[in-house]
């Protein structure tokens, strides 16, 4: 990572990812293990989650549904 960006983002990331997202400021959200990207707007810079070419934010690990106790996958 350089800049707390990662510098190339793994294979199977690159094969689902949607297009129009800028792969070259890249990070992983420590609180749910997700991708996120730096989007440069008009107004403000902010980080979105990265999705896949099917709109689901690409995740490292599964993340926990909120108030069921239960697991579900975000990735992909």
């Amino acid at each position: 990572m350089s800049g707390g960006f990662i510098m190339e983002l793994p294979e199977p990331v690159l094969e689902i990812v949607a297009p129009n997202q800028d792969l070259t400021a890249v990070r992983i959200d420590p609180e749910d293990g997700c991708y996120v990207y730096r989007h440069v707007g008009p107004v403000e810079t902010t980080f979105l989650p990265l999705r896949s070419k099917r709109g689901r934010p690409i995740c490292t690990q599964r993340a926990e549904v909120e108030g069921t106790g239960s697991t579900g996958s975000t990735s992909s």
